[in-house]
């Protein structure tokens, strides 16, 4: 097993959490009832940083962005396991310990862009309800809060209900592709445009939806269930869904792998479980991809993955034809670098040196990740499509 490394990153150890949020983070009741609250982030958020030492608490508001920017908020969300942050009937904002702030927005406005009239209220953007929040809160509790866009999953387009009827592969397939193309491209712009206006805040994006997608195709291909991830076509999950959300949201707010040892609820399918340290590589290789086109991290607050030095190094690092068939070549550094190709199951598939081709003929057709690094040991890592 391999995964891709990045440089130290300080750990996280005390996270106190409000969340804008609506049921991608938070759905109760499910239609299957559940022990706790296995189908929210934070209760499974509780239960891996208990068991990595760390300190998580956690409230909340319902919502929609539009609905949010209405404020003061109010706590509304509250968990049997969790320590909770704020009680708004008998507390001021401004006196809470919160550091942490996480937004969505919902998952069915991917047709309009972020910056323009909201679908469900013209008369502001996901952007500006977004900044309105932003700055409420900084008013309120300084420049200590660090902020973070859960960039969630799609709304399925299904021919027949859901339930009862089980989507077709076609479906299927074409919904996971959508979550890694236009869907994600959303939130990107999204976070772009935030940063645009309010460049202090430097505001984080937590990649749950296509990592997700990663994982459920790939790790996890055909072992688990389309009805043990999802319940309905909004989509709402289950908690297996849930749970690896809850992975790529820890590993992103706490900035650093989960251990592969950690003891997991027998809620969770046993295919997850068994694959507990392929789903962890991938989840820590994939958060590594999303960057800046500077090499700064879309996600973590702490560190950078390519630093300005090694950013002035690979600026001129061209990897093509991508999607590749046989041969995919490696052009504007000098003398020999070295690659690793990963599966999306995160397994090492290839490595060597090269200072032009590497031969992809032996790979089969499918997702994969290509690491280069130089002989400086600066590393650039690509998603790459094998024909």
């Amino acid at each position: 097993m391999c995964c891709f490394t990045t440089t130290s990153i300080a750990q996280v150890q005390d996270v106190n959490m409000f969340i804008f949020g609506h049921s991608l983070i938070d759905h109760r009741p499910p239609a299957i009832p559940t022990p706790s609250d296995e189908t929210t982030v934070p209760h499974w958020l509780e239960n891996i940083a208990s068991q990595h030492g760390v300190d998580f608490a956690a409230g909340g508001q319902f919502g929609f962005l539009p609905s949010h920017a209405n404020l003061p908020p109010i706590s509304q969300l509250g968990y049997e396991n969790v320590t909770g942050v704020w009680d708004s009937e008998y507390e001021l904002f401004s006196e809470t310990e919160i550091n942490t702030i996480m937004m969505t927005a919902a998952n069915f406005i991917q047709f309009t862009p972020a910056d323009q009239a909201h679908p469900i209220d013209y008369s502001t953007t996901t952007v500006d309800a977004t900044i309105e929040i932003m700055d409420w809160v900084a008013q309120q509790r300084g420049d200590e809060v660090r902020y973070y866009i859960y960039a969630n999953w799609p709304e399925m387009d299904l021919q027949n209900a859901f339930p009862p009827n089980i989507p077709s592969e076609q479906e299927v397939a074409a919904y996971h592709e959508l979550t890694h193309s236009s869907f994600i491209d959303w939130w990107l712009h999204y976070q772009d445009v935030v940063l645009e206006r309010r460049p202090q805040s430097e505001i984080r994006l937590i990649p749950v939806g296509p990592i997700m997608s990663g994982l459920i195709t790939g790790v996890l291909s055909d072992q688990v269930p389309f009805d043990h991830w999802y319940e309905d076509s909004a989509p709402h999950g289950r908690p297996n869904l849930y749970f690896l959300a809850s992975l790529i949201t820890h590993m992103s707010i706490y900035e650093e792998p989960v251990d592969s040892s950690i003891e997991i609820d027998s809620q969770i399918h046993p295919a997850i479980r068994n694959n507990i340290t392929s789903i962890i590589d991938y989840i820590w290789s994939e958060l590594q991809i999303f960057n800046f086109t500077d090499g700064e991290s879309r996600v973590f607050f702490d560190a950078t993955v390519n630093s300005d030095t090694q950013f002035d190094r690979l600026k001129s690092l061209t990897i093509s034809p991508n999607p590749a068939q046989n041969f995919i070549k490696v052009e504007g550094i000098e003398g020999n670098v070295s690659f690793e190709i990963l599966s999306n199951q995160g397994v090492l598939v290839s490595a060597g040196q090269t200072n032009s081709l590497i031969d992809l003929s032996n790979l089969n057709p499918g997702f994969y990740l290509l690491k280069i690094t130089t002989q400086e040991s600066y590393s650039h890592v690509v998603k790459m499509i094998k024909l």
